[in-house]
């Protein structure tokens, strides 16, 4: 998300607006495949982790959630748009991300074990 912010701090650089556009497109190309990397093996994972019974509620809950953020983000996003410069935003966002995301790691404390395989974080 730090990233995406990034082709309009070079704007002081005298490029043409492709350049921009060129840069934007690779750094969205590559943010959409880290998501894949990240999301086909969790989703995997899940269903081979999770009881027939049970798999539908836990996916559903899951995707609701992500649903129901997503106009909450937009309208936050729509709220701060009007006082701060729009390419804040996703940096902010990503060092926000980013700093909740290694305060809560290090109190949590993950066990997975599955039927081939164990992890233990220390």
């Amino acid at each position: 998300m730090i990233v995406s912010g990034a082709p309009v701090l070079f704007k002081s650089i005298e490029v043409n607006k492709i350049v921009f556009v060129t840069m934007y497109c690779a750094i969205m190309f590559f943010l959409g495949l880290m998501i894949a990397l990240i999301d086909i093996p969790l989703i995997y994972f899940m269903q081979r982790e999770i009881p027939d019974e049970y798999r539908g509620r836990v996916l559903s809950i899951g995707l609701s959630l992500g649903k129901m953020m997503q106009p909450i983000a937009l309208a936050l996003s729509g709220l701060l748009l009007n006082h701060i410069p729009a390419y804040t935003l996703p940096i902010g966002g990503g060092i926000v991300f980013l700093i909740l995301n290694q305060a809560y790691s290090s109190k949590l404390n993950l066990e997975i074990h599955s039927k081939g395989y164990s992890v233990e974080r220390n």
